[in-house]
């Protein structure tokens, strides 16, 4: 066995060494070489023989380089020992064949033009075309998964046009969903088209119990209200009001003539001003975040798990406390001073260290939150991330969920507040009567009223934001607001 083992990779060391050539070619992009390479008849047996220490053949190399015509050309060179779907269903090291490489890919066209030949040259005694976009990789991917992954919509719509049952590719070996995939890598058109495909993926939890919709809460930066859209300059918020939603024209009618137009002179503008291009892209993501929020908003069901398990004994406030930790014993208000003055020394001492740019922000990439806490609700982890759109949307489709409470029994004040969520916080304030009799008297797990809260700061400090990049002593006025706001 062993031996057979040790033949066969002397074997494939072999073949790959007697590839180099066409290999060497591909790394140069020289693809008139690779093709005269192949067309040596003694040479055309090698076609589907595997070329680099992935295993890729030649027909992957051309797939995943996007060169269509030399994919032509290869299936012409093909041998008549060698069949067509035989090519096209080889798999490299990844358990990719020929059609996975292809749907990560925005060749659309090469994609119809494997389908076309397959059609025309498949006999009887061959697999179909399904057998291949049905073929799972190591992962357990499909090729329309695999283009979702890639964020690859019009390869993924066309793939999908081709097989029976979508559902069968909407999950890979791991568990996770083609929605998820979709919304981890940031590809929100495609979780959209995915959802209107079939709106129960929205329900689908991940290996870790999260819906789409809590990931999504876990990604500030996709939201406007996260971005600095407050801190534009005039001129630059004048550009992103006028600029459209969408950059394609997909969701006009084809009378739409105006909307085609307008859209098609931004896209020339664009073209030759990247800074117009690169706002469009944000402006585009955040226009499909705030429509895939309303979608997945619409299937959750999260809320109906409220009431959590709580303690359900009222709890007081006591002067004196069974912990003795320091903290806890001074109260909130002397923790609050003890730690403004503590972050007051510590941006002294590296207030030098970074440049801020006009705006008053800091031109250095911002730092990841050290302790930001986590929660399963996704209306408490978007309060805890200051993600409006998804506060507003939840509160308008589910009104009484304003109350909902953790595990930790901390509310939606509990965690605007010690989030530093200023927007959050501003809309439940507005709500009155249930701040007042319910929210604001709400204690904790670990019998931490608001004040604890403010006084905390912990999810707070130690990331860098806007105020503190601006200086300590704004930052310091900011906690002193929070302050007189509980």
């Amino acid at each position: 066995m062993e031996r057979d083992l040790e033949e066969g990779k002397e074997k494939n060391r072999e073949t790959i060494s007697m590839l180099k050539k066409p290999y060497l070619a591909a790394l140069g992009k020289q693809w008139d070489v690779m093709k005269r390479f192949f067309e040596i008849n003694e040479n055309r047996e090698q076609l589907c023989s595997k070329m680099t220490v992935e295993e890729d053949t030649a027909f992957h190399i051309a797939a995943y380089s996007e060169e269509k015509e030399l994919l032509q050309h290869l299936v012409k060179l093909l041998p008549p020992s060698s069949s067509l779907f035989a090519a096209l269903n080889k798999t490299n090291t990844h358990g990719n064949n020929i059609f996975h490489e292809v749907a990560a890919t925005d060749r659309v066209e090469t994609a119809e033009f494997l389908v076309k030949k397959l059609q025309e040259v498949r006999s009887p005694d061959e697999g179909k075309l399904e057998d291949l976009l049905m073929a799972k990789n190591k992962l357990g991917e499909t090729p329309i998964y695999r283009a979702v992954a890639h964020g690859k919509t019009e390869m993924a719509k066309y793939l999908a046009t081709q097989v029976g049952d979508l559902s069968t590719h909407f999950r890979r070996k791991d568990e996770m969903s083609i929605l998820h995939i979709a919304v981890i890598g940031q590809h929100l058109d495609t979780a959209i088209w995915l959802l209107r495909k079939d709106k129960e993926l929205a329900k689908k939890k991940e290996k870790n119990y999260l819906t789409c919709l809590q990931l999504l809460a876990k990604m500030p930066h996709v939201f406007r209200s996260y971005s600095e859209f407050s801190h534009m300059g005039k001129l630059k918020k004048f550009l992103y009001y006028c600029l459209p939603s969408q950059f394609e024209d997909d969701d006009v009618s084809d009378d739409a003539i105006l909307i085609k137009r307008y859209r098609a002179m931004w896209r020339a503008i664009a073209k030759g001003w990247p800074a117009i291009n690169k706002l469009w892209q944000k402006k585009g993501m955040h226009s499909s975040a705030s429509e895939l929020t309303e979608s997945l908003v619409k299937a959750d069901d999260t809320w109906k798990d409220f009431p959590c398990k709580l303690n359900n004994e009222d709890k007081t406030i006591s002067l004196v406390k069974e912990d003795t930790s320091v903290d806890k014993d001074r109260g909130g208000l002397l923790s609050l001073c003890q730690r403004m003055f503590d972050l007051v020394h510590e941006q002294g001492q590296t207030s030098g260290t970074k440049e801020v740019g006009g705006d008053g922000t800091s031109k250095g990439q911002p730092n990841e939150r050290n302790d930001h806490k986590s929660y399963q609700h996704p209306l408490l982890e978007a309060a805890s991330n200051g993600i409006v759109e998804i506060f507003d949307k939840m509160i308008e489709s589910y009104p009484q969920v304003i109350e909902y409470i953790s595990d930790d029994e901390e509310n939606i004040l509990h965690v605007a507040i010690g989030h530093r969520q200023w927007d959050i916080f501003h809309r439940v304030e507005k709500m009155e009567v249930i701040m007042k009799r319910r929210l604001a008297s709400r204690i904790d797990k670990d019998d931490n009223t608001l004040l604890h809260h403010v006084a905390e700061g912990k999810r707070y400090f130690g990331r860098e934001s806007r105020e503190q990049a601006a200086g300590p002593a704004f930052q310091l006025q900011e906690e002193l607001n929070w302050l007189k706001v509980s």
